[in-house]
């Protein structure tokens, strides 16, 4: 009869150590053991005894660092959405840890999180457009846009840190993101400048609808979609300028004018920015280098604004975006861009004093070679075409002024919103 000889298993005692391979999940290390006449070979220990645990983690337990970090679960309805550092934060995933890839800004978070600051109120949509896609582990697609679905889950994780607030429109149901101050404090430990960054809490949904568009035609403009309407290439984000940095560039000089008009002196924008112009102008003929004439001067992007009649300037006309595109300028002609966001239509006198003022912008074209208003739907754009008629400007036609549609990132326009008729009008 055979007989198993498989000698029995004895747990290792060798070298004051207890080891049990069948319980591999927790081991007991114990040092310093008395002599004793059953141990006369223990070396004694005069440091106190303590006692380890060492604990084998489980598969679950492993975070693994290769995995998509878009890939965040949404949070659960029933249950308020717990905050970096709460218990269940990352709730279906290993727990979230300081230093770990999904509790840290990556250089792309940051890449995000610029352009949200750049203009704020961006959609996942326009924010997909800004850069393409790379190679991941998990992806070997390069090129083209992101999904949405990245994006979404990307500022979802960012909202979880404390970075973006997420805002939705109730009328069109697009969520847009600004920056949180933690996000902009982020921001500025990162070395950005953070002086032009804006926030949309507490903002009115006409607000909220007005700066999502803006931010998509910036992206537009950085996804390179006007080559063939403006012959305008991809536009990196730094040379994308918001109403709100211009207002700041001009800060200095409006607070200047305001003292001289309370002091009972001549106070206008108008000759205040001609100033500044001759002043740029001689620099760069003097250095030679014309690529730098606005951001040396950045305040020269406010324009001033023309009165409804006559070639009086009153007031200051900020445009809603300005596209730089002055790197390879090389004389006294700007290549740069204004562009207008029109959402709704303005009355025709307002018109006819953008158009007075791009006329004489375009007269001298130190700063702005081009106007673009870009619209959804015809109805104003048949407004801007009737008042350039009526004044006889001929901006359209020379195709200083041009009017174009909003699209989406495959090129379709938006839709123009639907209204309902009241009253038989």
């Amino acid at each position: 009869m055979l007989q198993n000889h498989a000698p029995r298993y004895e747990p290792s005692t060798k070298f004051g150590i207890a080891f049990n391979p069948i319980s591999p999940l927790k081991s007991s290390i114990k040092f310093g053991k008395a002599k004793t006449e059953e141990n006369p070979m223990a070396v004694e220990n005069f440091l106190e005894e303590e006692e380890y645990e060492t604990t084998l983690r489980t598969p679950s337990s492993v975070p693994n660092y290769l995995a998509d970090e878009d890939e965040d679960e949404l949070p659960s309805a029933e249950t308020p959405e717990p905050k970096f550092g709460d218990p269940g934060f990352g709730k279906g995933k290993p727990k979230v840890q300081p230093g770990t890839p999904r509790a840290r800004l990556t250089p792309i978070d940051e890449y995000y999180m610029v352009y949200i600051k750049t203009l704020t109120g961006a959609s996942a949509e326009a924010l997909s457009m800004i850069r393409e896609r790379n190679e991941t582990n998990l992806d070997l697609v390069v090129g083209g846009f992101p999904t949405i679905k990245s994006i979404e889950n990307r500022m979802r994780k960012l909202k979880k840190l404390g970075m973006v607030f997420a805002e939705r429109h109730i009328g069109t149901g697009v969520t847009s993101y600004s920056l949180t101050p933690l996000g902009i404090d982020a921001l500025e430990s990162a070395g950005y400048d953070i002086d032009d960054a804006d926030t949309l809490i507490g903002a009115t949904l006409e607000r909220l609808h007005h700066y999502k568009n803006i931010s998509q035609v910036g992206a537009m403009f950085a996804a390179g979609l006007f080559e063939d309407s403006l012959n305008v290439g991809p536009v990196p984000i730094e040379n994308l300028v918001s109403e709100k940095a211009m207002r700041g560039a001009s800060a200095p000089l409006k607070a200047e004018l305001r003292k001289l008009r309370a002091e009972g002196q001549p106070g206008d924008w108008g000759p205040r920015r001609e100033l500044e112009l001759q002043r740029a102008t001689l620099k760069a003929q003097k250095s030679g280098d014309w690529t730098q004439f606005v951001r040396t001067s950045p305040a020269v992007l406010t324009l001033p604004i023309a009165a409804s009649a006559g070639k009086k300037f009153k007031g200051v006309y900020e445009p809603d975006l300005a596209v730089i595109l002055d790197d390879a300028r090389t004389g006294a002609k700007a290549r740069n861009l204004l562009v207008e966001i029109e959402l709704s239509k303005k009355s025709e006198p307002a018109y006819h004093a953008i158009f007075k003022t791009l006329e004489a912008e375009f007269a001298k074209p130190l700063v702005y070679s081009g106007a673009v208003f870009m619209v959804i739907g015809e109805m104003v754009a048949n407004r801007i075409r009737k008042v350039n008629a009526e004044g006889k400007y001929g901006l359209i036609e020379s195709g200083q002024v041009q009017i174009l549609p909003i699209t989406y990132r495959d090129g379709t326009p938006l839709p123009a919103p639907r209204r309902i008729t009241v009253g038989g009008n």
